[in-house]
């Protein structure tokens, strides 16, 4: 599974169920993880504020500038279309860092407006 790090700057938990609603249903998994499927495949989405510990300390800085009391939420994902509809979703939020693991970290409605004006982008291949 591939992962998309969504920095929140607080506990964002209800704003999430609601925007990962636009996407499809939501079942409530385990420990409170949001489950989404499109009949193929599945989308996890969760805070893990522990991730915080997979960042480089000079990333992580970067970030606490931005967002000086991040909570952390991950988004695992098998399908990258279904990710992209989850990001698109979510993640128009100028509150929101998104950090897809692949050496790009942007405000939330930057990442949504790559995501629209390159609609075959898939950041996984990107070389940093």
């Amino acid at each position: 599974m591939e992962s998309v790090i969504i920095i929140a700057p607080a506990e964002y938990d209800p704003k999430l169920g609601t925007r990962l609603e636009q996407v499809g249903p939501v079942m409530l998994g385990a420990e409170g993880v949001f489950v989404l499927s499109d009949g193929k495949t599945r989308v996890y989405v969760g805070r893990d504020d522990s991730v915080c510990n997979d960042f480089e300390p000079d990333h992580l800085a970067l970030i606490k500038t931005k967002i000086p009391d991040p909570s952390f939420y991950f988004v695992d994902f098998t399908s990258i279309v279904l990710c992209r509809r989850v990001i698109e979703a979510v993640a128009n939020d100028s509150m929101l860092l998104i950090d897809n693991d692949h050496g790009k970290l942007l405000p939330g409605p930057e990442f949504v407006r790559m995501l629209r004006d390159r609609p075959d982008w898939d950041w996984r291949l990107d070389r940093p």
